[in-house]
């Protein structure tokens, strides 16, 4: 039976209690009272409840819903209104509306007594009074999904510029002063590529992913900012992998850089491919093109001013 209303619960009550008398005898009417009357009382607060969420939803900014497509990974975003524009502004770079309706993950923000809660499928992901804080935990988790299921690329971590018509990857993950490596590079005349992830084809070719660099200011503090207020030259093409410099981050550390073959190249840059395990046949065939097609080097770093120079020669 579906409870409609409450005017239909006394009915029900009623009805429930004739039929466990007919069913049981008067011998346990007494305790199929209490029974139906709990079930009653049971169903009075569940209508209540559902009355209020329904004028809560109504009360509240209205819901804006869409689907995107990002190389080739379609998500479902689901927010008010008022909060729309902050996820669409943490959404990975080259995202479309798609007008698919099936989607491979949904995420919805919503808020409550001051705190904002953000769920993947319907399971809390973050929640926290700081809008910004859960904005963040959207686009880090966002561009991870789209970067491990991409069905046409392969992701991995690395600061990517361009130079002399090849792109120059420094592989690494994060905490390592890539983007800070990367900006050093930009305001030298490098192209702009991405500070997070090299975005390989199916032919070793790197594609742009000009999201705004993050740079640290401090230790767990950092700032964003675009390629637009670097001046930045940025680029929308695809180009083929010049040179790899697999360099760690020491403070007073020499540029000392130590030629690596085909081989140490491919375990760099598989060391850093989100999708290792997830798809290691597809990931291992592309990197293995670029790792046969380009230099690569290793080193210790100091500060990046110090080794632009000798980078970019």
């Amino acid at each position: 039976m579906k409870i409609q209303s409450q005017r239909c619960v006394p009915s029900f009550k009623r009805d429930a209690l004739q039929l466990w008398r007919a069913t049981f005898g008067m011998m346990s009417a007494n305790r199929g009272e209490l029974i139906v009357s709990r079930l009653y009382h049971a169903c009075i607060t569940l209508v209540s409840r559902k009355s209020a969420a329904r004028k809560s939803m109504s009360d509240s900014s209205p819901i804006s819903d869409q689907t995107f497509l990002a190389f080739g990974v379609r998500f479902r975003v689901l927010a008010p209104a008022n909060l729309w524009q902050l996820l669409k502004s943490h959404l990975p770079p080259g995202t479309r509306i798609s007008s698919a309706q099936l989607a491979q993950r949904e995420y919805s923000l919503d808020e409550a007594d001051g705190i904002y809660r953000l769920k993947v499928g319907g399971e809390v992901l973050r929640e926290s009074e700081n809008l910004t804080h859960v904005g963040e935990a959207f686009e880090s988790e966002l561009q991870i999904h789209v970067a491990e299921y991409s069905p046409r690329r392969v992701f991995v971590h690395a600061g990517v510029v361009g130079w002399n018509h090849s792109a120059l990857i420094f592989p690494g993950r994060s905490f390592q002063e890539k983007s800070t490596l990367v900006a050093a590079l930009i305001q030298a005349d490098a192209i702009y590529y991405s500070d997070e992830y090299a975005v390989f084809d199916g032919a070793g070719r790197v594609h742009p992913y000009p999201r705004d660099l993050s740079l640290r200011q401090k230790i767990g503090v950092t700032r964003k900012v675009s390629a637009r207020e670097l001046n930045a030259n940025t680029e929308r093409k695809p180009i083929a992998v010049g040179a790899i410099f697999v360099c760690r981050f020491e403070e007073n550390a020499m540029w000392n850089p130590r030629k690596l073959s085909p081989g140490e190249a491919f375990l760099a840059l598989l060391d850093n491919t989100v999708a290792a395990r997830s798809r290691t046949r597809e990931a291992m065939h592309v990197l293995e093109k670029v790792a046969a097609a380009a230099e690569a080097y290793q080193s210790a770093r100091g500060e990046a001013e110090t080794i632009i120079s000798k980078i970019l020669k």
